[in-house]
């Protein structure tokens, strides 16, 4: 059938063939977070709200940002650490051998409050997700 032609119908080729749209990826999701004592790596443990990430990071209490596109993750790392905590610093993932599954971050420059606004990249992705 040509694209003009209608069927059996009533609809023509270019009606039937449409294709179903492009589903865009969820957004970064954020997640109070623990370290994992033995592998270095995060643990994930709870879904929380942007607000509640910079309440938490002021607070010195580790989160995660979890998503697709590692620019985008790194992103929101960063901005949500300086809404915390003012300037942040970026640290790359800290590879010692019992802990190579680290996830790069950010922190207060002047490591005050404690704690770590870690994000997934393309390859570290967080040990656990609830």
């Amino acid at each position: 059938m040509n694209p003009n032609q209608t069927s059996d119908t009533g609809q023509t080729s270019r009606e039937t063939n449409t294709q179903d749209p492009v589903t865009s990826p969820p957004p970064p999701q954020y997640y109070s977070a623990q370290r994992d004592q033995i592998s270095g790596g995060v643990i994930a443990v709870a879904p929380i709200s942007r607000a509640d990430a910079v309440r938490l990071r002021k607070a010195g209490i580790d989160i995660v940002v979890c998503g697709i596109y590692e620019g985008e993750n790194r992103r929101l790392a960063k901005e949500i650490e300086s809404e915390a905590n003012d300037t942040p610093i970026h640290c790359y993932e800290h590879r010692k051998t019992n802990q190579s599954r680290a996830l790069p971050h950010f922190h207060p420059i002047r490591r005050h409050p404690k704690g770590h606004c870690f994000y997934e990249t393309n390859t570290l992705k967080v040990v656990q997700k609830p």
